[in-house]
């Protein structure tokens, strides 16, 4: 894991960079069982762009997610390396839904200066049926703090992110994962779509 996350440093000083979404965390998998994951991502707003991201998910335990990645996309905003950590508070459980907290931490490049972010995310899911098939809708509403290392200010910042995700639902390729997840900014973020398929590593 160490290796992976020096690599994922290296990556980021030499490319350009953004994005990153809630990843897969309320999807129930089992303790240390891995994701890698590729995602096609898109930033609609001011200076935004396309590109992709690599994600590395791993359940530490029956309660905590870690997550992990990188992501190259055009446009203004570049250079950002991302980690986070799922703590569940409550299950999916009969009428239940999943109820989490999701900590944040990301460092990039936006319009050529380096930005810090950090911030708490409530995220609720519930797993439905459609059609044969299991799928868990989610909603996350991140909230946290910029801080600019160059000029030394920071700012606050909320958005909300809704999505799926779920297994392929074709019987060859029911071991992935795919995911569709919309990003709407609120104050001081941006908005974007992500689109993922997760592939097991253990």
């Amino acid at each position: 894991m160490l290796r992976s996350l020096i690599i994922m440093v290296l990556f980021l000083n030499t490319s350009g960079v953004w994005a990153s979404g809630m990843g897969w965390s309320m999807y129930p998998i089992l303790t240390d069982k891995k994701l890698l994951s590729a995602e096609i991502v898109g930033d609609f707003t001011a200076g935004g762009g396309a590109g992709f991201q690599a994600r590395y998910t791993q359940r530490l335990n029956s309660k905590m997610t870690l997550e992990g990645g990188l992501a190259y996309t055009s446009g203004e905003r570049a250079g950002k390396l991302f980690l986070g950590f799922d703590y569940e508070l409550f299950p999916d459980y009969l009428k239940q839904p999943r109820i989490s907290v999701k900590g944040n931490y990301s460092n990039g490049k936006e319009y050529e200066e380096r930005v810090n972010r950090i911030d708490a995310a409530p995220m609720v899911s519930k797993g439905f049926n459609f059609w044969g098939n299991e799928a868990f809708p989610y909603l996350a509403i991140p909230m946290g703090v910029n801080l600019n290392s160059a000029s030394r200010t920071y700012g606050f910042y909320s958005n909300i992110n809704v999505g799926i995700t779920g297994k392929v639902p074709w019987e060859k390729y029911e071991h992935l994962l795919t995911q569709l997840e919309a990003q709407f900014n609120l104050s001081n973020s941006y908005s974007g779509i992500f689109i993922g398929l997760s592939f097991p590593i253990n």
